[in-house]
């Protein structure tokens, strides 16, 4: 349908009808990498939504406007969610440390974008997307001190997303869920890291 509704958006030549049309693109593309088995397709669809997501932001910046979508793939940070999901599916962990990087070294800007945006909804997913990439690179570090640095860093932008989703969706359980899904992830991680019995409990009882 969001196809079949960018070619009218053509005939319009109004460029925040364009925008939305190739944002909502964006989206939906993004969300069907998920449950696609083929690799080689995951691929196509995520360079595809990267498109879509970098299209939008041309016709937007035209009439000075900022996607307020929320939700994946946001078109004023996209990178961020391409490296994570090129990182996601890398068997080879040199090149999975790499895209790694990479996301982490886009995160700051696009955050600083999602917050002076005004729009909550897309400050809440980029705090999810920094703490699911410091996530990962900290279940790559071999240095303890650097993983733990890294898991302490995940757990504050995680808790950001959290308190953002309590206050404008009290009853959005899915977005709760999955955050509060990876605070118990990356304390577990971090218990992992301490063979003392007290400081795991401590660190595993504020779950």
């Amino acid at each position: 349908n969001f196809e079949k509704a960018l070619e009218c958006s053509w005939k319009t030549r109004d460029k925040f009808i364009i925008g939305r049309a190739l944002d909502l693109l964006a989206y939906h593309n993004a969300w069907r990498i998920g449950p696609t088995e083929d690799p080689d397709e995951k691929t196509a669809l995520q360079k595809k939504a990267l498109q879509n997501a970098e299209d939008a932001k041309r016709q937007y910046l035209t009439i000075s406007f900022t996607s307020p979508r929320g939700g994946v793939n946001w078109a004023e940070g996209t990178y961020l969610w391409y490296y994570f999901g090129l990182a996601a599916r890398e068997t080879d962990l040199n090149r999975k440390r790499e895209l790694l990087g990479k996301a982490l070294e886009v995160a700051p800007d696009i955050l600083k974008l999602a917050e002076n945006s005004g729009y909550p909804d897309s400050a809440q997913e980029v705090h999810a997307m920094f703490a699911r990439v410091l996530l990962q690179l900290a279940i790559v570090e071999a240095n303890s001190e650097e993983k733990r640095r890294l898991l302490e860093k995940a757990l504050v932008h995680n808790e950001e997303s959290v308190a953002i989703s309590e206050q404008v969706e009290p009853l959005g359980y899915w977005n709760l869920g999955i955050m509060r899904g990876l605070t118990i992830v990356t304390r577990r991680e971090l218990a992992d890291l301490t063979k003392e019995p007290e400081t795991k409990k401590n660190i595993l009882q504020k779950i």
